[in-house]
């Protein structure tokens, strides 16, 4: 959602990846970019962010009217990224911990460690 907000709350997805690529330099792995068994052409990661996006289509957070290939947040998640900005300012949650939280990468590694 954060790239999102960066992009003027609607842009294509493939701008949205691009940027969450730049700002998660360094916290995304090999792993991550590693292709998928079922589609070899579809990146992990990239993968995952869409189906994030599905959950938060889901949650009311992004538009599901949007035209086909744009994101675009809803009123409803205009509200929510503010209130997460002030969450995580007031909790001193590192910044990366909640970008791999939000998309849901987190929990997948802490998985992949046990």
């Amino acid at each position: 959602m954060e790239a999102l907000v960066e992009l003027g709350g609607r842009a294509e997805m493939s701008k949205v990846l691009n940027l969450m690529e730049r700002k998660m330099r360094g916290i995304l792995n090999d792993y991550d970019y590693q292709p998928l068994p079922s589609d070899p052409n579809t990146i992990r990661w990239r993968n995952t962010a869409q189906w994030c996006r599905n959950t938060m289509v889901r949650e009311g957070l992004l538009k599901s009217d949007s035209p086909r290939g744009i994101w675009e947040i809803s009123e409803r998640g205009n509200y929510s990224a503010m209130s997460l900005r002030a969450v995580f300012w007031r909790s001193n949650l590192p910044i990366y911990q909640a970008r791999l939280t939000a998309w849901g990468l987190l929990r997948r590694k802490e998985r992949s460690s046990q």
